[in-house]
């Protein structure tokens, strides 16, 4: 383990818990970083495009639970302890917020990979950011969607990962089990990537913590390390593009309906003589 990655974590769990503005002023002074705010203080992102012509776009949030706007008030003082590889609170009124400051110091580190980055806002509730990167900026939404695919630092434990509610093909999936390890965990969950991931594929990765959304979180310092390690070794490697099986509402509903007018042909009784 290495005492560089702890004293990372530890800054970023220390952050304020109820607030998402000093991770937002942290990414926002990155050189070349486009940002988005809105008149909702969760609606805003911060962009930062990659270098690389096979980028993937590397995604987390900056809001925990525990934000103020989403009414769930703790008791100050607030600590962050360390022991045996895990971090936790010291204060029995609330989490760490690794979910996501656990994920964002993962992008903070990866920051000169070549790879572009995306946090955003009011994640946990409404995805407030992301929506508002949607409606407000059809143009960056558009060049997110030209990357490779979409990769998520915001999932539990470690060395699984979340597929739920994004359009991804059967080749993706098989293509980041093989290169990568992370097998799915075939659970439910809400993220960015919902509403992101509209012309190309996106995997949420597990990034170590447990107990999320809960007094008794933790993160485990190993595990979060062996994502680190895993995944930007992964990502030195050339990258090819992964087209989502997406279909706009409309067309869906079409579908549907073209397959119940068939199937009510089907039954219908044959006309003799």
């Amino acid at each position: 383990m290495s005492k560089e990655n702890e004293k990372l974590l530890y800054d970023f769990l220390s952050t304020p818990l109820d607030s998402g503005d000093e991770m937002f002023e942290r990414f926002v002074a990155l050189p070349g970083a486009i940002s988005g705010v809105g008149k909702n203080p969760l609606e805003r992102y911060v962009y930062i495009p990659g270098t690389r012509k096979d980028r993937v776009v590397l995604v987390a949030h900056i809001d925990t639970v525990w934000d103020k706007n989403y009414d769930k008030p703790f008791s100050d003082p607030r600590t962050v302890e360390f022991k045996d590889d895990l971090f936790f609170s010291g204060n029995e009124g609330c989490g760490i917020g690794a979910d996501d400051r656990a994920g964002c110091a993962m992008l903070w580190k990866m920051k000169d990979c070549g790879h572009s980055i995306l946090i955003a806002d009011g994640e946990e509730h409404g995805k407030f950011g992301a929506q508002y990167l949607k409606k407000s900026n059809k143009k960056l939404f558009r060049e997110l969607n030209k990357h490779c695919f979409m990769i998520e630092l915001d999932w539990m434990s470690t060395n699984c990962c979340l597929y739920n509610g994004v359009d991804n093909t059967a080749k993706f999936k098989n293509y980041i089990e093989t290169a990568t390890g992370f097998i799915d965990s075939e659970k439910k969950g809400s993220t960015d990537l919902q509403i992101l991931c509209r012309k190309i594929c996106g995997v949420n990765l597990g990034v170590g913590y447990f107990r999320q959304h809960t007094n008794g979180e933790v993160l485990s310092l190993s595990r979060w390390e062996n994502t680190y390690n895993k995944i930007s070794a992964f990502l030195q490697q050339p990258q090819k593009r992964f087209r989502s099986k997406f279909l706009p509402p409309y067309i869906r509903s079409f579908k549907g309906y073209s397959k119940k007018i068939l199937s009510m042909i089907e039954i219908l009784p044959s006309k003799k003589g």
